[in-house]
């Protein structure tokens, strides 16, 4: 209020100042003109350091604004890494809930390639009772691999898809059995299909036994003449590049 009256004074002044100017250039209002300034410069001064506190206020709250801003957006990124680390952990424990064996999560420390296969390196070994031959998988019950090395505190997956690797499946929803090989570039060679199976691209591959995990997806089907076989090929599901935590099974 304070500041207002002060303005409000030294608007006045400028009014009667330039009155003066307009109506008379007398020595006498010359002189109002000159006492009148000397008496309100004290109030102008103050009104400047009140125009530029005013601004340095301004400049403060828009600053103030930007890191709440930051902040915000900050709090924002959090809670989403927070829900989707919620919904990945909420996936795993349903997974875990819902099949017999044995889990044990791992967190990827490394994908890799090593001698023209694709591996991971996980922060869990033989201390953790991981073994060589184990099967992996992620939180979506998707096949990963299988641990072909252990160490202490360490193991590595080979996935799926490699070379000399191979499991027995299932054509889903056919409930066609087949043996599946990993020949590289995440991809199966289906084998043992007879010529006769309904097969058709987009068919499902499942592991047979305890534990239903999805290895692939049929991607091509054909049959070389005279063969009793068909030759089909299965696109793996998973992407173990993309993967930040694995699950290893064991046993129950």
């Amino acid at each position: 209020m304070m500041r207002r009256g002060q303005i409000i004074k030294v608007v006045a002044a400028v009014i009667l100042l330039g009155l003066l100017i307009f109506f008379s250039n007398a020595g006498f209002a010359k002189s109002i003109r000159m006492g009148i300034v000397l008496i309100f410069r004290p109030l102008m001064k103050i009104s400047q350091a009140v125009r530029g506190t005013s601004l340095k206020l301004s400049d403060k709250e828009v600053l103030d604004l930007v890191k709440e801003n930051q902040r915000l957006k900050a709090s924002l990124f959090d809670a989403e890494k927070l829900k989707l680390e919620n919904e990945s952990l909420k996936k795993a424990l349903g997974f875990k809930e819902t099949v017999a064996p044995r889990l044990r999560g791992a967190r990827v420390l490394l994908h890799a390639r090593e001698l023209g296969k694709e591996l991971l390196v996980v922060d869990h070994g033989e201390n953790s009772g991981i073994k060589k031959g184990m099967l992996v998988t992620d939180s979506n019950r998707m096949l990963v691999g299988r641990v072909f090395e252990a160490g202490p505190n360490i193991a590595k997956i080979s996935v799926a898809s490699n070379p000399e690797e191979a499991f027995e499946a299932d054509i889903i929803p056919l409930r066609v059995r087949t043996l599946i090989k990993g020949i590289g570039g995440k991809t199966f060679s289906l084998e043992l299909i007879s010529a006769d199976a309904a097969l058709r691209q987009g068919d499902f591959v499942m592991l047979s036994g305890k534990m239903p995990l999805l290895a692939g997806e049929i991607t091509s089907i054909g049959q070389t003449s005279g063969s009793a076989f068909k030759e089909v090929r299965a696109s793996l599901l998973s992407r173990p590049e993309t993967l930040q935590e694995v699950f290893i099974i064991s046993s129950p």
